[in-house]
């Protein structure tokens, strides 16, 4: 299932905030962020079960980002691998430029 953008981690330590000093349900707290109410309730479902320990310290410290891996790459039959430099470089091209030069290959 495809992943939504990141919820930014001030939005995220809001929503934990209210979460852990009120009295607040998932509904309340998700209209307050403009978030599903869902998204909310996972966000501090993550935060404690990356936490090291149960302390309020630990459960705000586990808020970052977790490495997102995402999908393989696809290597197509009869074409060459893309060394780590090839990789590497097409993560940092524009999604304009990267678009027109698939469209170009498809062509």
């Amino acid at each position: 299932m495809p992943r939504g953008p990141e919820t930014p981690i001030p939005i995220r330590a809001g929503i934990l905030a209210l979460h852990l000093f009120t009295d607040m349900n998932w509904v309340d707290i998700s209209t307050k962020f403009l978030v599903h109410p869902d998204t909310a309730k996972k966000i501090c479902q993550r935060a404690k079960e990356r936490a090291t320990d149960g302390s309020v310290n630990a459960l705000f410290a586990a808020l970052g980002d977790a490495e997102r891996t995402g999908r393989p790459r696809k290597h197509l039959e009869g074409m060459p691998s893309p060394t780590p430099v090839q990789m590497h470089s097409a993560q940092n091209v524009p999604n304009d430029i990267l678009h027109k030069e698939q469209h170009k290959l498809s062509v």
